[in-house]
């Protein structure tokens, strides 16, 4: 009798195992929001936020907004709208005209310096207008440029 007990228990415990194997895994989209189920069902673009200062804004104001900046690109890391970024820590050189003309200096256009970029995954310019609205930059009054960007074609491989 003891023998068909544990049979018994055996099987038991055998089916709630593989019935709890084959179950369908949980819907997560349940802890997602509708924005987030939308994005994923569509094709996503790429888009470059062109991140612009005021000339005379400094490293001390960089400071300010570092915590924002991390926690913001950590968020669009997680839900999967990062792709890379990089700053320019100063200015740069530019190669101007025919006489291909060097000069160390940045291009300031309306009092504004580009001091970096960051490419993000949107599904359209509606959505990655939102995401620029994001950066914590425009509250020091910074501006985001945003434009859809296409990869170029892959070269042909070699034979």
């Amino acid at each position: 009798m003891k023998a068909i007990i544990n049979i018994s228990l055996t099987l038991a415990v055998s089916l709630m195992c593989i019935s709890t194997r084959s179950q369908a895994p949980v819907n997560q989209s349940f802890t997602k929001t509708k924005q987030e189920v939308k994005m994923e069902n569509q094709e996503m673009k790429e888009f470059i936020l062109l991140v612009r200062v005021p000339q005379n804004y400094g490293s001390d104001q960089a400071v300010e907004v570092r915590v924002q900046w991390n926690a913001l690109l950590e968020k669009w890391k997680a839900n999967g709208t990062y792709i890379t970024s990089f700053v320019y820590p100063n200015d740069g050189y530019l190669v101007t005209g025919s006489t291909k003309t060097i000069t160390k200096e940045g291009v300031i256009s309306n009092n504004f310096k580009l001091v970096s970029n960051m490419i993000l995954k949107a599904a359209n310019y509606e959505a990655a207008l939102e995401l620029a609205k994001e950066c914590p930059v425009l509250a020091q009054g910074g501006m985001i440029e945003v434009r859809e960007i296409q990869p170029r074609p892959a070269a042909p491989a070699k034979k």
